[in-house]
């Protein structure tokens, strides 16, 4: 059915249609309402509530007034976590007991996920295991956020917000006065990362330091604040090989000549930033 079909043509498409798309999956899925009935939590609200009978609710607050909200496979929501749809909770995700997620909140598979997410995508395997704010973004495979990274979404003047574009190598208007980050496959944050709104950090970046990270943090970059440096791209593929291991994956041949590719395409924004 086209009409349930969204193209997406620049990133910020991506959160702007996932309010809309969760619902749309869910009918496409074929999915009926199916919220077991778990002792001490609470769930309510009128919209499409879907929670795989595999999946450990805790003590949690579900909340579908505003949206539908589904819960996948094995997903574990801890005591605590508070949900309001619209949101899809993807299988094996864990939810912690300190989350609160609202708005069109997407988490994928195997993600682990702490502090406030509002109007975001997670891809798989991604963590924010702690505090901190992440709005209006869309996070890759396989990324960690350190303890209270957050980010910025809103303009203080509350005028359009500009987002790196890689063809025109500057930032363009992206004709929306909300805008979070983007983040790239393999790509971390250490502990109190303040990330401004319309930042594009690529992949296999470290991003630490004191203040604001770049408007563009180059891939297979290490700092991103102050100092930036390359990073080695053995070193970077060692580390994505060891976070694979955390969550009992390999890193795939595939992969890795991916990496090694995006390597090589990516010398251009590094020679820029470095």
């Amino acid at each position: 059915d086209q009409s349930k079909v969204q193209l997406v043509g620049c990133l910020t498409d991506l959160t702007q249609i996932a309010t809309d798309q969760i619902l749309a999956d869910m009918q496409l899925m074929g999915l009926g309402k199916q919220a077991p009935e778990y002792n001490r939590s609470n769930i309510t609200g009128d919209h499409l509530i879907h929670i795989d009978p595999s999946a450990r609710i805790e003590y949690a607050f579900i909340n579908a007034t505003d949206g539908p909200i589904y819960i996948g496979a094995d997903a574990l929501v801890m005591d605590g976590a508070k949900i309001r749809g619209p949101a899809a909770i993807g299988s094996n995700a864990i939810i912690k007991s300190h989350a609160f997620l609202s708005k069109g909140v997407c988490i994928g598979p195997h993600c682990e996920i702490g502090g406030e997410v509002k109007h975001s995508i997670f891809l798989g395997n991604s963590n924010k295991s702690h505090e901190g704010y992440i709005g209006d973004s869309v996070i890759g495979e396989w990324c960690n956020l350190g303890a209270l990274t957050s980010n910025s979404n809103l303009r203080n003047s509350f005028t359009d917000i500009q987002l790196w574009d890689y063809k025109q190598s500057r930032p363009m208007p992206t004709g929306h006065h909300k805008c979070g980050f983007f983040m790239g496959d393999f790509s971390r944050t250490a502990i109190q990362t303040q990330i401004n709104s319309g930042t594009v950090i690529g992949v296999s970046s470290h991003v630490f330091g004191n203040g604001m990270a770049k408007v563009l943090v180059p891939s297979f970059t290490w700092g991103g604040i102050d100092d930036t440096e390359l990073y080695d791209v053995e070193k970077a593929i060692a580390a994505a090989a060891k976070f694979c291991s955390f969550k009992d994956q390999s890193l795939t041949n595939e992969t890795e000549e991916l990496l090694r590719h995006l390597y090589a395409e990516s010398a251009k924004d590094q020679e820029n930033s470095l």
